[in-house]
């Protein structure tokens, strides 16, 4: 095989390797409400949101991991939904302990709301450390573990945890929204209103696609997305760096052929 053959197979090679979605990837709810705060969802739905990322993925771990705030409003809202469903709730709070915590183990993340809609919500330094681990979430979604997270209006670098890059949002206030055909598929089974017990604080405006994303909910006056989410199908992973240096290496080297060829 000569050297060109090979190289061009290498970066096919590679390409297809983060090109192909996850077989295992775990589910994703993101929604622009700040669920967590009291009587904003019913006690029925809120009991599903911890069942769709407790349960299901195919990771092996167990458990939910309540990433950031977990305290005061926001405990006792996740707490009340958790009541009879008896999942293993474990709060990892503060910027430092976000920066340590291992994600190994745990069925799902949970995101609380920000503090600045809810009480007790995330602040704005556990944020910042959450963002600092967007490929650790990617490896635990893409490697089955299951992911959701509320509204995180009102502070600087909402969603740039997300890997792929940050969704962007437009500040609303409404509990006009309707739920689409896709949360049925997810499993959830609510009446609108059982979703909408208050307002959404942010709505889903880009990037085009969510990046294969699906929209589960829409506000009903702009028709933008109010809650996205996914299942086995959503890949959120960028390529891995060793992809990335055996693609740029294939094509160096195919750009030194074609000039040797030219000379």
């Amino acid at each position: 095989m000569s050297i060109r053959h090979f190289l061009s197979r290498a970066v096919l090679a590679s390409a297809l390797t983060f090109a192909v979605t996850p077989a295992f990837a775990g589910k994703l709810f993101i929604s622009g409400q700040d669920s967590d705060d009291g009587g904003h969802v019913s006690t029925s739905f809120g009991a599903q949101m911890l069942n769709f990322i407790g349960m299901g993925n195919t990771n092996g771990g167990t458990g939910i991991l309540v990433l950031g705030g977990y305290a005061n409003t926001s405990a006792s809202s996740i707490n009340s939904w958790n009541a009879g469903n008896a999942h293993t709730l474990t709060a990892s709070s503060g910027a430092a302990a976000i920066a340590l915590q291992s994600f190994a183990g745990f069925a799902g993340i949970l995101m609380p709301s920000a503090n600045t809609q809810t009480n007790g919500g995330i602040s704005q330094a556990e944020l910042d450390a959450i963002n600092a681990r967007a490929t650790d979430i990617a490896t635990f979604v893409n490697t089955g573990g299951n992911l959701m997270a509320f509204t995180q209006e009102g502070l600087t670098g909402s969603f740039g945890w997300f890997p792929l890059g940050a969704l962007t949002t437009s500040s609303i206030s409404t509990a006009n929204i309707s739920q689409t055909l896709a949360l049925n598929a997810a499993g959830f089974s609510a009446a609108d209103s059982e979703i909408a017990g208050d307002l959404f604080h942010n709505n889903f405006t880009g990037p085009s696609g969510f990046f294969g994303l699906q929209v589960l909910a829409r506000d009903n006056d702009t028709q933008e997305a109010v809650i996205l989410g996914g299942g086995v199908e959503t890949q959120i992973a960028t390529p891995e760096p060793a992809s990335l240096a055996l693609v740029a290496m294939g094509l160096a080297g195919l750009g030194l052929i074609r000039r040797r060829r030219a000379a």
